[in-house]
């Protein structure tokens, strides 16, 4: 099959850094471009975010005054949901104003809420439908993403678009990609609940000065993750592949 692909195509639109290189390890000679998974970052724009519907979120969940870490996924051993609950138990031992907000629903639910022992500041949402997911990560204040493996995941995208801090792990792709670490967020080796959870205690405790260069500089992301610059990306490829 890729035989196939090698002869007859002029390029490859790759999803990230590593489609890249797998495409270069099966052989592709010719020119690859790296078109990441993307999304419509007007949805997580704070102009269209009701802030009557953010009230109620919080009143709802009694979030006021809290500092709110988020993570979203199935909730399925690969996703390491339990790895984000696990570390956020070991940073804080005793309930604080932190919160983790837990997104999503799966076979491991049952399992996860034991890890979580039922504390009152982990919060399992369920699942959200799509126009309903701006309003979390816009709430959150740090986006948790523990994921043993991802060739992408696009909740990066939206959590950065939601100017969320990110701390992701290093088997996820769009974290590889999009994450410069202690620049825009940071970045933990997969499985280790250590180096998550001191993390964790280091952004929660972290001044206002460093949060807003943090934000400032995920703001730079935007133009990589929105889907309205990568088709601009895309119709300039095909024309230099149709001038070629």
């Amino acid at each position: 099959m890729f035989s196939f692909v090698r002869l007859f195509c002029d390029a490859i639109l790759g999803v990230g850094k590593q489609a890249e290189k797998s495409y270069r390890d099966y052989g592709f000679k010719k020119n690859i471009y790296n078109i990441p998974y993307n999304i419509n970052c007007e949805k997580f724009s704070e102009k269209n975010i009701d802030l009557d519907i953010i009230s109620k979120i919080k009143k709802e969940y009694n979030l006021t005054d809290k500092k709110i870490f988020l993570t979203s996924g199935s909730l399925i051993f690969r996703k390491g949901i339990d790895i984000v609950i696990k570390s956020f138990n070991q940073a804080f031992p005793n309930e604080t104003n932190a919160v983790l907000l837990i997104l999503g629903d799966g076979p491991e639910k049952d399992n996860l809420q034991k890890i979580a022992k039922y504390r009152n500041d982990v919060l399992f949402l369920g699942f959200k439908e799509k126009e309903d997911i701006p309003y979390f990560f816009y709430i959150a204040d740090v986006f948790l993403f523990a994921s043993r493996y991802d060739g992408w995941a696009v909740v990066i995208n939206e959590a950065l678009a939601s100017n969320c801090i990110v701390i992701g792990s290093n088997t996820t792709g769009a974290v590889i990609d999009l994450i410069e670490n202690k620049k825009n967020g940071f970045l933990f080796n997969s499985e280790d609940i250590n180096s998550l959870s001191e993390l964790i205690l280091h952004v929660y405790k972290m001044e206002s000065p460093k949060i807003k260069q943090l934000i400032n500089n995920t703001e730079a992301t935007h133009s990589f993750i929105c889907s309205k610059n990568a088709a601009k990306k895309v119709h300039e490829i095909i024309e230099k592949i149709d001038r070629i």
